[in-house]
């Protein structure tokens, strides 16, 4: 009868386990990431990387300007309230608000914490 080795036996169970690692995402705090949009005009658009998947985003713009805010990571995103409430988002969330409006996100899922937020004028 042939032995393996206690840390050959241990490496190979790492190595399995790693394919399937999922990240749980702490949010620091209850406060909104604010995104400065008034320099955008219509169709224009502004990209902003973090090392985090925020909960809120508010888009601070032009008054009564709508914007189209996309989010971009490697997560799995639940609407949280209104009509679309509990439908599910792979990848990228995207919601159309209002300057002032604050944005909730809600992710269900994460494999990744990085994040691409890109915001739209649409008029």
């Amino acid at each position: 009868m042939m032995r393996i080795p206690l840390p050959v036996a241990l490496a190979a169970l790492v190595v399995a386990a790693a394919g399937s690692v999922l990240l749980t995402a702490y949010f620091k705090s209850d406060a909104p990431y604010v995104i400065n949009a008034t320099s955008l005009e219509g169709g224009q658009n502004m990209t902003v990387t973090l090392s985090y998947i925020p909960s809120k985003i508010m888009v601070y713009g032009a008054p009564s300007a709508w914007y189209s805010v996309e989010i971009y990571a490697n997560a799995t995103f639940v609407v949280p309230d209104g009509e679309m409430a509990g439908f599910t988002y792979s990848g990228v969330y995207r919601i159309p608000v209002q300057s002032g409006q604050t944005v909730q996100i809600k992710v269900v899922e994460a494999r990744d914490t990085r994040a691409k937020i890109v915001v739209v004028r649409l008029a």
